[in-house]
């Protein structure tokens, strides 16, 4: 919970365990199920450019480091994607 900001949200995987609410966030929790045919359907939509895929930016792996650190500064929207 100290990594979420005031009046965020948190989103569990494990309902029954989430942790309680402070300082305005809201707390929710699903089910995750695997869904292979689920998955292919959708990167078809992120190649076709139907989907988007959300990315905060694109590093080599060798630079690992410089995303993490704007994760842990935060604001981030979206995923780093790490490139080989």
């Amino acid at each position: 919970m100290r990594a979420v900001r005031d009046h965020g949200a948190y989103a569990g995987v494990f309902p029954g365990l989430e942790p309680e609410p402070e300082r305005g966030i809201t707390i929710t929790s699903g089910v995750v199920v695997p869904d292979g045919q689920r998955l292919r359907e959708m990167l078809a939509l992120t190649a076709q450019e139907k989907l988007e895929a959300r990315r905060a930016g694109t590093v080599p792996l060798e630079a690992a480091a410089r995303a993490y650190q704007a994760l842990r500064e935060g604001g981030q929207r979206g995923r780093w994607v790490l490139t080989p």
